[in-house]
């Protein structure tokens, strides 16, 4: 059955070559049919970059792009082209592999569920041309996953430092990386208040006060972006840039006057228009996970379902299949924030911002993808799916 030929395939070498041969020909055909591209937003980081090499640091909502342009401006001091950031990708990106089966191998004693996790990360197409751009996405994706690897595997002050600084310069990669930073702090926090469950009071405080420290935070970002986020609503913006669906806003629309706070003039929007905000944002929401486009070919987007809606599917069922519940948090959190994120902004037009989160989805079907498995072999005979 198929089952036992992947089982056997996991458990041996053969099963790590096949990921590596995998890999490397999907780079290759990447690299055919793509090659190094440069994207509207690569200017503005080689731009940083260049300003860092002279002593200026990033200011104003360039601060949220800080690391990747520190790593552009260091291939400009070395006198390379700053396209030279993509051979950092690719390298990052095959070594986020071992990062995703080490991660899900320390939760799953099953060699079935970590070989599954990276072979749907390693076979989503659209994934693999982003390690040719210079743009954020790739970079920050790996840089993800391999910080909860070493966060996971700390278990030295020098290893735990290790992974402090890897938390700060992920979270710099891009704006998005506050979400990152929120979920790994949850992560961390976790077995904190599992301590004290017992005094509720207490746990209750501590959760307020870091919802509070969180609001605080997000509060800061938003500075440099809220009034974008309401052009974009007072536009009808549901993929960026500027394509509405059809969709136009109320004739009474009511904006917020930028004397409050950003976050609460985005709270206040939501208050003010509450049927429109949630109009959008659902049509945003299914527009992010769905990845479909109205302007990607019939093939394309017919591509994208089959591949990813049902994997949805086993995600959904993989979540009850972990025991390690603060990785499920972390993964709950980051997804849930990136979701949210684009539900009060915009989807982008190229469905980039989906890349960051898909690992997580991936790790949570390979467990739903096993335990199906394991029940089609039940039924079919004796259940050797974890020998």
């Amino acid at each position: 059955m198929i089952s036992d030929s992947l089982q056997k395939l996991s458990n041996s070498r053969a099963g790590i070559s096949v990921l590596i041969a995998l890999w490397v020909i999907i780079q290759i055909v990447a690299f055919v049919h793509f090659g190094v591209r440069h994207g509207v937003d690569s200017e503005r980081y080689i731009q940083v970059a260049q300003s860092i090499t002279v002593g200026n640091w990033p200011k104003g909502t360039d601060i949220f792009y800080t690391s990747y342009c520190l790593l552009i401006a260091g291939f400009q001091l070395l006198g390379l082209a700053p396209s030279w950031i993509v051979l950092l990708q690719l390298v990052l990106s095959a070594v986020s592999i071992i990062g995703i089966y080490a991660t899900v191998k320390s939760i799953s004693t099953n060699n079935l569920v970590p070989w599954m996790a990276c072979l749907l990360y390693v076979m989503w197409f659209k994934f693999q041309q982003w390690n040719l751009i210079v743009y954020t996405d790739s970079l920050f994706t790996s840089m993800v996953i391999l910080s909860v690897w070493v966060v996971i595997t700390a278990d030295s002050r020098l290893k735990y430092a290790i992974a402090l600084a890897m938390i700060v310069f992920t979270t710099f990669i891009r704006p998005t990386g506050i979400g990152f930073l929120l979920a790994i702090s949850f992560f961390l926090l976790y077995d904190k208040l599992i301590q004290i469950r017992s005094k509720y009071f207490t746990r209750l405080a501590i959760l307020f006060l870091f919802l509070v420290l969180g609001g605080i935070i997000i509060n800061v970002v938003l500075k440099d972006f809220i009034h974008s986020f309401l052009l974009s609503y007072s536009n009808a913006e549901i993929i960026y840039p500027k394509i509405s669906l059809g969709i136009l806003p109320p004739d009474d629309l009511i904006i917020p006057g930028d004397h409050y706070e950003p976050l609460l003039q985005l709270l206040l929007f939501a208050i003010y228009n509450p049927i429109y905000m949630i109009k959008i944002s659902v049509m945003k929401g299914v527009l992010f996970f769905g990845h479909v486009k109205p302007y990607y070919s019939v093939f394309h987007n017919l591509l994208v379902a089959l591949y990813l809606f049902p994997i949805y599917g086993f995600a959904i069922s993989g979540v009850k299949q972990i025991s390690e519940k603060r990785i499920v948090l972390f993964m709950i959190t980051f997804v849930g924030f990136n979701f949210l994120m684009v539900s009060i902004t915009s989807e982008n037009w190229d469905g980039r911002f989906l890349l960051a989160i898909l690992p997580w989805v991936f790790i949570l079907a390979a467990f739903g993808i096993t335990q199906w498995l394991q029940k089609k072999r039940t039924l079919a005979g004796p259940n050797d799916i974890n020998k």
